[in-house]
């Protein structure tokens, strides 16, 4: 479904906005990982879409890159 896959792309983008600032080190980091995570939060709520992005792009991948840059991040 062609609304669906502009969903996960919308969100893709949207975290990679952040993904982007933290692994190049724009900005502050920990404000960076705080807003990523915030729009991951966001995106559980919709079961359906959290499923299909997982599908697409794996979220383990993606929180392992960034806990590589931001130590920090609690692995709740």
């Amino acid at each position: 479904d062609l609304a669906r896959a502009e969903f996960i792309d919308i969100l893709r983008e949207m975290l990679a906005v952040y993904k982007s600032a933290i692994l190049n080190r724009d900005g502050s980091i920990s404000s960076n990982v705080e807003a990523y995570l915030s729009v991951m939060l966001d995106a559980l709520s919709e079961r359906l879409l959290i499923k299909d992005y997982q599908m697409c792009y794996p979220v383990h991948e993606d929180l392992e890159l960034l806990r590589q840059a931001y130590p920090d991040i609690d692995s709740v």
